[in-house]
């Protein structure tokens, strides 16, 4: 009782509770200013390093100190009867209460405003087809989706995307609800009139705490100053806005990139067609868009965005592990056609930034990995809130094992917030499971969107991969996995709860309908088949197209190792990969009695 006593009376207990306070509302603070600055993710770990060493100094400075009158002194030389400790305890406990108070507060903040939305950041919503003929929805939605593509390029602008703003059409949800869903502060709405040879654009930038009209503008020209019009609504948002660029700088972030009135108005169709397709999976729209944007770089050789939207829609399709095939032509012809694409898009671009984006692209299809990660983070130096880009630093650095660059991204994911943001992020959570701080993650973005099945399938398998069996097992039924896509879903969920049989049978019926190889792979290697996945794959394992197999490096239960041409490319780029993980919620083996 003696030390526990004199403990008490030098504070030691008081400091460490003070001490613990104070570190971890350091550390709040320090999630938001790393996240807002976009600082490297080490400084959190190196902040709470810190921290934890400065601890057991603080209890031992305590112990030995004591604050006099006259200042700091030791215990020791404080004569008998001049000890103030039971006035600095007392004012050390109203410290405490203060600190206390404030992580009160914080943790309120956090449980009951968790969607505050940014002071910079918008929602541009579908435009409305005002046209007489109800026959230019296409054009609206090419219009809306060019101006929000130009926003993202403003670097201190939050601009949601296009899945989750484009997901309000025809609705009747008030602006200040969608703003709150999409955690935005703004919101762009308006409408298009167009007939032969006149357009008629209104837009209305509204904040949505007070639906105050921040900036509103009507557009009655020719159709030829379509351009014209597109530049001037981008470039007044982000006045408006007050961002942090230059009126120069809003100008080339404005330029549409062609002065060519048809190639943009193909390229507008492109952008509609294609959105269109992301939206109902129907891979003749895909098609229609890609012979639009196709027209577009015919008639303007040198419209850069054309030539890259071209070339993304052949990297998504050349390989049926993307897109099954959805257009006519061999792999070979695929990659080929999206290298020709994509190396017009470079020549061309714009600026630097957009440059070094297509180049990192290109980069991650030749599996030159590291060298996609080097020049996305100076993409992202320059554009912290691209989708994107972050999504595609997130593919380069699993590629290239820089576990830094990965986490990174999936931090920066989780920072914007955005449904797609959410949904890549949780489709790649599995790399870094189990994790308790990102399981916590995955709870919380189910709860955020409750409503999106895209979501709780990522979810659901990322539960799976933390070893969370029974909330995995609570969330499926949420699923509702009876459309083909989930069909995974369903053999994943078999086989954690230990019914081979029934994920057999989700093997055969894949088989049945056709599945690709490159589908059936992860049903064989759930079922512990290992021998038969190998075979699945070997068709693909080619060095002609480096991401025909190199995809598969994306999955940590993917051994490269059986596939020569694979290997090889990452003994060029100096990959040592590790051995595959164990799928911890795999079917078990085969009853051989």
């Amino acid at each position: 009782m003696g030390l526990v006593s004199e403990l008490r009376r030098r504070n030691v207990f008081r400091m460490a509770v003070l001490y613990v306070l104070a570190a971890w509302l350091v550390m709040q603070v320090a999630e938001v200013v790393i996240g807002l600055a976009n600082l490297p993710v080490w400084i959190g770990p190196m902040i709470l390093a810190v921290l934890a060493v400065g601890f057991p100094i603080a209890l031992v400075f305590s112990w030995f100190y004591e604050l006099t009158p006259e200042g700091l002194a030791l215990e020791k030389d404080v004569p008998e009867g001049a000890s103030i400790t039971h006035l600095t305890g007392r004012r050390m406990d109203f410290i405490v209460i203060s600190l206390l108070s404030a992580a009160i507060l914080l943790f309120a903040w956090h449980t009951w405003w968790p969607s505050a939305p940014m002071d910079k950041s918008i929602a541009v919503l579908p435009f409305v087809d005002m046209s007489e003929s109800q026959d230019q929805g296409w054009f609206a939605d090419g219009l809306a989706e060019e101006i929000l593509n130009t926003l993202v390029r403003t670097p201190d602008l939050m601009v949601s995307s296009r899945t989750s703003s484009f997901a309000y059409r025809d609705t009747q949800t008030p602006i200040s609800q969608i703003a709150s869903d999409l955690r935005v502060g703004y919101v762009l709405e308006g409408s298009v009139r167009r007939t032969e040879d006149r357009v008629r654009v209104t837009t209305q930038l509204i904040r949505a705490v007070d639906g105050f009209h921040v900036w509103s503008e009507h557009f009655d020209r020719s159709v030829e100053d379509v351009i014209e019009i597109q530049e001037d609504i981008a470039y007044n948002i982000a006045k408006a806005l007050e961002t942090t660029m230059d009126p120069d700088e809003l100008k080339n972030m404005s330029a549409a990139g062609t002065h060519s009135v048809e190639a943009y108005d193909h390229y507008l169709t492109g952008l509609a067609w294609y959105g269109g397709f992301l939206e109902t999976s129907n891979q003749e729209v895909a098609v229609d868009a890609l012979n639009r944007f196709d027209k577009a770089r015919e008639v303007d050789p040198g419209f850069s965005a054309a030539h890259a939207q071209s070339a993304l829609i052949w990297r998504m399709t050349y390989t049926q592990i993307r897109g099954g095939g959805l257009i006519d032509a061999t792999p070979q012809q695929g990659y080929a056609k999206f290298r020709q694409a994509m190396i017009a898009a470079i020549e061309n671009a714009p600026d630097e930034t957009q440059r070094m984006l297509y180049e990192a692209m290109l980069a991650t299809e030749e599996l030159r990995s590291a060298e996609a990660v080097r020049l996305l983070r100076r993409v992202l130096k320059k554009l912290p809130n691209s989708i994107s880009a972050t999504t595609e630093l997130m593919l380069a650095a699993k590629l290239s094992l820089d576990f830094e660059a990965l986490n990174f991204a999936m931090n920066n994911l989780l920072r914007l917030g955005d449904l797609v943001a959410v949904d890549n992020y949780l489709s790649n959570v599995s790399w870094l499971m189990p994790s308790d701080h990102h399981t916590a993650n995955v709870m919380e973005q189910i709860k955020r969107f409750p409503n999106s099945k895209e979501i709780f399938y990522q979810a659901h398998r990322a539960l799976l991969w933390a070893g969370e069996l029974e909330e995995a097992h609570k969330l499926y039924p949420r699923l509702g996995a009876t459309r083909e896509i989930y069909s995974l879903a369903k053999v994943r969920q078999a086989c954690s709860l230990g019914k081979r049989d029934e994920a057999e049978q989700g093997l055969r019926w894949a088989q049945q309908h056709g599945w690709p190889g490159t589908d059936q792979w992860h049903f064989l290697v759930l079922l512990g088949e290992h021998e038969a996945a190998v075979q699945a794959l070997k068709q693909y394992d080619s060095a002609e197209v480096p991401m025909l197999l190199g995809f598969f490096l994306t999955y940590p239960q993917f051994d490269p190792r059986p596939f020569p041409a694979l290997m090889s490319l990452l003994e060029r780029e100096g990959l040592d990969w590790p051995p595959p993980r164990k799928i911890p919620f795999a079917c078990p083996p085969k009853n051989t009695e």
